[in-house]
């Protein structure tokens, strides 16, 4: 069922997004790449997904957790999957490293030249 309009302002309120907005740094995201934007579920503040557009069936998973309600950073923080098999975080302001690992992760997800596929 639907979180009712009154129910969804008391979050944004109790959890203050109009301050944070402002705190979010923008992102240098790199040419050849999507972004699609998607509902901040589990506790996140906002989530989106990344692909490459020469590679269309990538997907990075990112989520920005300002208050540590899904991980034990201690500071918001990014968090990347699939990086290495696992996910991998940064900082909020560390958008070089956010974008350094999102690329990793884009790169993983290549196809392999040499599978029989």
């Amino acid at each position: 069922m639907p979180v009712s309009s009154m129910e969804r302002y008391r979050i944004e309120d109790e959890e203050n997004w109009r301050e944070l907005m402002p705190q979010i740094p923008f992102i240098p995201f790199k040419a050849g790449w999507e972004v699609a934007v998607i509902p901040p579920y589990a506790g996140a503040v906002a989530r989106f997904l990344v692909r490459e557009t020469a590679n269309p069936k990538s997907r990075v998973s990112v989520y920005l957790d300002w208050f540590d309600k899904l991980g034990c950073v201690g500071k918001p923080y990014w968090e990347v999957y699939p990086i290495d098999g696992d996910v991998q975080r940064c900082l909020l302001n560390e958008v070089d490293d956010l974008v350094q690992i999102i690329s990793r992760s884009l790169e993983e997800q290549l196809p392999n030249p040499d599978s029989m596929e």
